[in-house]
């Protein structure tokens, strides 16, 4: 990923997708049907050039049936990627076969007020993106039968459509998606007030969602044409290794000894970083030609810490505490509150009580953290495996 750095607005997961601020368009384009949303604005001119749909492209159609969904939350192996598509297919009736995904780059388009920010984070992409790419499949699948309801002659409420294939039972015609998007006669655009109205399926008429289908993104993460924030190379490249401190905030390097990493091949020299934020307070960086003599230098160097106010916290001390706080009413917060638990428990017949601890766990990635970044000119280019773009 290229990133020119930049920052994003959050979203809380109770912000719902708000349609009224955005029209969705449907029209032709140079390579097919092309679906998303777009500012109000845009809707007259996008009527008449449809390549100013572009910008805000969310899925679109090929003129050889396939549809390619972007995405645009970080797949961290959940396969949202996949989930996104499943979702668009449902409603768009297209065949899972013909479903292709892509993850969205770094354009300030993708970061969209009615899908959200590129983050990934608290199960929320599907919950936030449900509703809106639901109707975004509903909408694309509506201006495809009304196309081919005009190319067949037919009314468009006589027509079915399964696996990418528009049907007229009556007549016994029938338009594939990739012939209709080849006609060219996909014209019709939709309202914030027209897209809210479409009425979607309710679950039992899903075919799609609820059902197990292989995910699209598996060959390329197993046959090594994926790339990751690892495998960037840049000329002209030195590797850091990473030397954390004993305690994780507010340690302080007082000393580093670097006469013994300095007998490394390829050893550059040693990095106290000075991060103004405090969350990687202690923390000194071997820098060196290659990563395996980064990792030799960082082994090799002896650093002298003042360990800070939070020295003696371990895993029982953290446990400890964290008991102490569940035993006080006013700590914490509900994520759910429905009815009086303690009334509940004090008239019971029978409680049953458990205790369940676990070790402390960290974000531990396939991909080994990393990141690479490199100046052009005033801008910072960032690659990096990460769940907020």
């Amino acid at each position: 990923m290229n990133q020119h750095v930049k920052a994003a607005p959050t979203m809380a997961p109770d912000m719902a997708p708000d349609l009224s601020r955005r029209s969705f368009l449907v029209g032709t384009a140079a390579t097919g049907l092309v679906l998303g949303y777009a500012g109000l604005a845009d809707s007259a001119l996008a009527a008449t050039t449809p390549s100013a749909f572009e910008p805000s492209v969310w899925y679109s159609i090929a003129p050889d049936g396939l549809v390619t969904v972007t995405c645009g939350k970080a797949d961290m192996g959940q396969h949202i990627a996949s989930t996104m598509a499943q979702i668009v297919c449902e409603e768009l009736g297209a065949a899972w076969k013909d479903m292709r995904v892509q993850l969205a780059s770094n354009d300030p388009k993708f970061n969209d007020p009615v899908l959200g920010a590129q983050i990934t984070g608290g199960s929320w992409s599907t919950m936030m993106n449900f509703d809106a790419m639901s109707r975004a499949g509903a909408a694309g699948r509506i201006a495809l039968t009304e196309a081919a309801a005009a190319s067949m002659g037919v009314p468009a409420k006589e027509l079915t459509v399964r696996d990418g294939i528009v049907m007229h039972a009556k007549s016994k015609k029938q338009m594939s998606y990739a012939e209709i998007v080849k006609s060219g006669k996909i014209t019709k655009s939709f309202t914030p007030d027209e897209l809210k109205a479409i009425t979607l399926k309710t679950p039992d008429q899903y075919t799609m969602i609820g059902v197990s289908v292989p995910q699209i993104d598996i060959p390329s993460k197993t046959n090594g044409t994926a790339k990751y924030g690892i495998d960037t190379m840049l000329p002209g490249m030195v590797y850091g290794k990473v030397v954390t401190p004993p305690v994780r905030f507010g340690a302080t390097v007082t000393a580093v000894d670097d006469s013994e990493a300095k007998k490394v091949p390829g050893f550059i020299k040693a990095v106290v970083l000075d991060d103004k934020t405090g969350s990687t307070s202690g923390w000194v960086v071997a820098v060196a030609s290659t990563f395996a003599n980064a990792r030799k230098a960082a082994d090799a160097l002896k650093i002298s810490y003042d360990k800070g106010p939070y020295a003696n916290v371990s895993t029982d001390s953290i446990i400890t505490e964290a008991m102490r706080l569940q035993a006080q009413d006013d700590a914490g917060q509900f994520f759910v509150k429905d009815g009086d638990a303690n009334a509940a428990l004090a008239g019971a017949v029978k409680v049953l009580e458990a205790e369940y601890t676990t070790s402390i766990n960290i974000h531990a990635p396939m991909e080994p953290m990393n990141a690479t970044a490199e100046f052009k000119g005033d801008i910072l280019h960032i690659y990096s495996g990460n769940q907020f773009a």
